[in-house]
């Protein structure tokens, strides 16, 4: 398989590969024909909410759909197509928290029978170490994040230090946040975002359920494409 290629033409290869028309593919992971022959046109971006139906409707790998890297499919040690989830799987794999789970997350977020629920994901350079996935809403943190875009972040304990403006995702009552927080009080967090439009604010500490701090990011904002103007 082509590692040169892009996500978009992938789509096309690994179509042609199960033999599926658009209509069969599209039906499978729940996209309409138009939509998916947008995205093999390259004409709309691949977003995490498809990549993971992909992934679950033919176990595939989506390190290989995102960048190429590694085999097409997922495959136990019987040769049999193996998709991904919970903890079954001995590879270090970190849980995705896609914006359609960001409500069921606030109030889970501490079950591991609901972790083990959501779709698992290996990504290079992270195989060591406490980590979350979180597909990111709105444009607040602009430019920084984008809307769509996927963050890889650590967990921070509860009384670790951090760096005042760190990026990091907190699940409160309100919200999976992507912000910059700032130590205010021993009780209570500053939280800012990069977009001017919107305002900090305050956060009790006992009101919020996690902290993760953003460590790197998953995007389709490539170098050299300017961002849209809003």
């Amino acid at each position: 398989m082509n590692k040169n290629l892009l996500a978009n033409e992938r789509i096309t290869q690994l179509r042609d590969l199960l033999g599926l028309s658009q209509s069969d593919f599209s039906d499978r992971i729940g996209i309409t024909q138009g939509a998916l022959s947008q995205l093999e046109a390259s004409k709309s971006k691949l977003s995490m909410t498809t990549i993971n139906s992909i992934h679950q409707a033919f176990s595939v790998n989506c390190n290989w759909l995102v960048a190429g890297e590694g085999k097409t499919f997922l495959v136990d040690t019987q040769g049999d197509i193996s998709p991904l989830q919970g903890s079954s799987c001995p590879d270090p794999l970190i849980p995705m928290v896609n914006v359609d789970a960001h409500a069921g997350y606030i109030s889970q977020c501490n079950d591991p029978n609901y972790i083990k629920t959501l779709g698992v994901y290996r990504i290079p350079g992270f195989e060591d170490g406490d980590y979350r996935l979180f597909e990111t809403d709105g444009d607040s943190m602009e430019p920084s994040l984008y809307s769509g875009e996927v963050v890889i972040a650590e967990r921070l304990e509860p009384g670790k230090a951090f760096d005042d403006g760190s990026l990091a995702v907190i699940v409160a009552e309100d919200g999976v946040l992507a912000k910059r927080i700032y130590l205010s009080t021993q009780d209570k967090l500053i939280v800012k975002s990069d977009n001017t439009a919107y305002k900090p604010y305050t956060l009790n500490k006992k009101d919020i359920g996690e902290i993760w701090l953003i460590r790197s990011k998953i995007t389709s904002h490539f170098n050299g494409v300017s961002a849209p103007q809003r």
